[in-house]
């Protein structure tokens, strides 16, 4: 191949890559809004279960549901949505790591043929303000700081879903077949996140092993293991919730002592 041919296929191939880094960067802004829209909408979700475990489900059933006396129905709507949110969040965080990193990638290499300022950061091309855009950064304390809210709220996702569960079916057989379904859902999540991007992910990351997502797991498991415990044990009102009753979200406050007549005596 003569040098002119050369520089003819070395052109075709950077205008190739150039049409395919446009496309990844499109995509990236896309998963991008999607991972923060599901962030998002698991805080909310998150919210609302600890307001109802604090009482206050009355309130939010009016809000939601229109009718302040069904609140015992958010028992099961509740868990139904945080379980649906995060098993979303691990398909659309897979999408966005894989193509953050295809975008870093191909970046770098395209910019290895052009002839830019020395004080220029191709990463700027490929960089989001994506709160989860820490992922793909090397190791610094500040940053782990940040990343370990990551499983805290997972935990308590994780955790409200099997309290507010609980609350429903007590300590029975359908409680057992609950967790028997439900924890195989949540370990595929995370295995299938680990799995995709374990070549990927920066930070933490140690030879052939990514610690980064390793620590998260864990993070979550004993945090969601402490907090339903805790959950349970101060739970002001053991009984289980009854859906076709409708109220009681919340113990019921102890009744008033009744007034004494003028001039009685105790």
């Amino acid at each position: 191949m003569s040098d002119a041919e050369a520089d003819v296929w070395t052109q075709q191939k950077i205008e190739a890559g150039e049409k395919y880094l446009d496309r990844l960067l499109a995509k990236l802004e896309a998963s991008k809004a999607d991972v923060e829209k599901n962030w998002m909408g698991q805080i909310t979700s998150i919210a609302i279960s600890l307001a109802l475990v604090a009482g206050l489900g009355t309130a939010i059933a009016a809000k939601l549901l229109g009718d302040p006396h069904r609140s015992n129905i958010l028992y099961v709507i509740l868990p139904v949505v945080n379980t649906y949110l995060f098993v979303r969040f691990g398909l659309i965080a897979g999408v966005f790591s894989k193509v953050r990193y295809d975008a870093e990638h191909l970046a770098d290499d395209l910019s290895k043929y052009q002839d830019l300022p020395l004080s220029f950061d191709v990463g700027q091309t490929y960089r989001t303000n994506s709160y989860f855009e820490w992922v793909h950064y090397k190791f610094s304390p500040s940053t782990a700081l940040l990343l370990f809210t990551i499983p805290i709220v997972f935990a308590l996702n994780h955790s409200l879903t099997l309290y507010l569960i609980y609350k429903v079916l007590g300590k029975s057989m359908w409680l057992a077949l609950f967790v028997a379904v439900y924890l195989p859902i949540v370990c595929v999540c995370y295995w299938a996140y680990y799995d995709s991007n374990k070549n990927n992910t920066v930070v933490l990351a140690g030879k052939r092993k990514s610690w980064f997502i390793i620590y998260v797991i864990g993070i979550a498991v004993v945090a969601t293991a402490i907090l339903i415990g805790s959950l349970i044990h101060f739970d002001p009102d053991p009984r289980t919730i009854d859906l076709l009753t409708p109220e009681r979200s919340a113990p019921a406050a102890p009744a008033a002592p009744e007034a004494r007549q003028p001039g009685s005596r105790t």
